[in-house]
């Protein structure tokens, strides 16, 4: 079956999964600004058409350190949250924990920088876009057909030589996969269903969705690979560290079984002994297995 391609593919949010799951898929081949920020606080619709919003407007007040104030609400061990006053989205990835935000901001704007002007290069030179918006389970509310036709009129006024399409998948609660509610029209679709992810001995909402639900919905599209030389090349290296890595904890894994078994090994051999009994041949063999 033939795929429907797009020069550029690109996450809105809500959450960090959209783009996780646009990577996956290699729909994604690029860090862009969008990737990990949302705005819970505007609730579905108003997230959807905020980030449309500043997508239309260049990212204009985007990060500006005098507009970010402290919000522990979306802590994690490993950062600090802000909430960003002049555009409301949270960025929970930029301050590590025990640091500072005087001590962060300055690499946090270079690379943000350095993300904005990739991304409206390529929507800019893009003839074909897709933007791709996944709710976060937390935000509540849902986007519906009149918030689409905002963004996509939005989008045309900004871009007139590019052709749009959004892709909206709402978090419905109690509507099951097979009972999805679709709605398609020109520029877009609509999925609405419940692909909330819980633990297997309570009812505790995890930060994760269950993301091998959204496979179908992926799968008819592609992207055109709009990495440069340089790009590849270091995604190249990327991937082969990744790999050596891998490689390394797998043998790692392997010579500490390896060491385990023959001290179990060694350890019975001596108390069958102390018993005076013979190590039978089958236990040998399985410390040699």
């Amino acid at each position: 079956m033939s795929k429907e391609r797009f020069d550029f593919i690109f996450p809105l949010g809500a959450g960090c999964s959209c783009s996780m799951m646009l990577r996956e898929k290699g729909l994604q081949l690029a860090s862009f600004p969008l990737d990990w920020v949302g705005t819970p606080d505007f609730g579905a619709a108003g997230d959807i058409r905020a980030k449309t919003d500043i997508v239309v407007g260049r990212f204009e007040n985007w990060f500006r350190k005098e507009n970010l104030v402290r919000s522990p609400v979306y802590d994690t061990p490993r950062h600090l949250s802000y909430l960003d006053r002049g555009t409301g989205l949270y960025f929970t990835h930029d301050v590590a924990a025990g640091s500072s935000l005087d001590a962060d901001y300055p690499a946090a704007r270079e690379k943000y920088a350095r993300r904005i002007d990739r991304f409206l290069q390529l929507l800019s030179g893009a003839r074909r876009v897709l933007a791709v918006w996944v709710n976060d389970p937390r935000i509540p509310g849902e986007v519906g057909e009149e918030d689409l036709r905002y963004c996509l009129d939005a989008f045309a006024r900004a871009y007139p030589r590019a052709g749009f399409k959004i892709v909206a998948v709402n978090c419905v609660h109690g509507v099951k996969p097979s009972d999805m509610r679709v709605a398609i029209g020109e520029g877009y679709e609509c999925y609405s269903f419940d692909y909330r992810a819980f633990t297997e001995c309570s009812d505790d909402l995890v930060w994760e969705i269950r993301r091998d639900l959204f496979a179908p919905l992926l799968e008819r599209f592609e992207v055109a690979d709009y990495r440069t030389r340089a790009e590849k090349r270091a995604n190249a290296r990327r991937e082969k560290a990744r790999a050596m890595e891998k490689y390394r904890a797998t043998s790692a894994l392997d010579l500490w079984l390896t060491r385990l078994k023959f001290k179990v090994y060694r350890h019975l051999k001596r108390s069958l002994e102390r018993k005076g009994v013979a190590l039978e041949p089958c236990v040998a063999g399985i410390a040699q297995a």
